[in-house]
């Protein structure tokens, strides 16, 4: 069965028919993927509603498009946010693109006593979060958020209905509270965390989890806990 292609984006979904005038996504849909008249597309508007269309009309100016059907995209009821300590460039991309695949609502890159240089491109971050929102069926782009500082990122965090501070010497963790609706999962650094970053994740209330005695990598780690809390 051929794959109907996905796209998320501010498309107006009300209407039976549209055009999209778009100019990389007319390539994207022309050139690259090389779809033709009836062929069937997925439009997202990135606030969680989704509309099946087909291609009515292929030109250089825009595509039209005919509304087939209309419903709700498939989002997790809890909402995570992820607290990742940065990383290397390479392995937060991973982060981003595996917590968004296991349903993350939103990243923020921490910095924490470990950080020694940011090297985050913010707009390559939002460009890999939505392809693998589209790619994994997502019906938003999760916001990426610019790096915060670790007290700063401790008192947001206060607005979630639990915390999930992940330490090797926490207490296992399986799945949310069942009430939890959102839910702020903190992952450390290669180095691990410090001991006074763990008693002010302790003294904000935070519960203090692990993920096992095995001993994850950063990025492995963010994926599994985003995962497991989603569920």
């Amino acid at each position: 069965m051929k794959k109907t292609h996905r796209f998320i984006g501010k498309f107006e979904l009300s209407a039976d028919r549209s055009l999209l005038r778009d100019p990389a996504l007319i390539h994207q849909i022309r050139t690259v993927l090389k779809l033709r008249v009836g062929e069937r597309l997925i439009l997202a508007d990135g606030s969680g509603q989704e509309t099946v269309v087909a291609i009515a009309g292929l030109a250089p100016s825009g595509i039209e498009v005919v509304a087939i059907e209309r419903h709700p995209a498939a989002e997790p009821t809890r909402l995570i946010t992820l607290y990742c300590a940065v990383l290397k460039r390479e392995n937060f991309e991973y982060v981003v693109e595996k917590a968004v695949e296991t349903g993350a609502h939103k990243i923020v890159p921490v910095m924490t006593a470990h950080t020694v240089k940011l090297g985050l491109k913010t707009e390559r971050l939002a460009k890999i979060a939505q392809e693998a929102a589209e790619q994994s069926g997502r019906g938003i782009v999760p916001e990426i958020s610019e790096p915060v500082k670790f007290k700063a990122a401790l008192k947001a965090a206060a607005e979630h209905d639990v915390n999930y501070f992940f330490e090797a010497g926490g207490d296992d963790f399986s799945r949310p509270r069942s009430l939890a609706k959102t839910i702020g999962v903190w992952i450390g650094p290669e180095g691990g965390w410090e001991d006074f970053e763990v008693e002010a994740a302790r003294q904000s209330n935070f519960e203090i989890a692990s993920l096992g005695t095995l001993i994850l990598r950063a990025e492995t780690a963010a994926t599994v806990a985003v995962y497991l809390a989603a569920r």
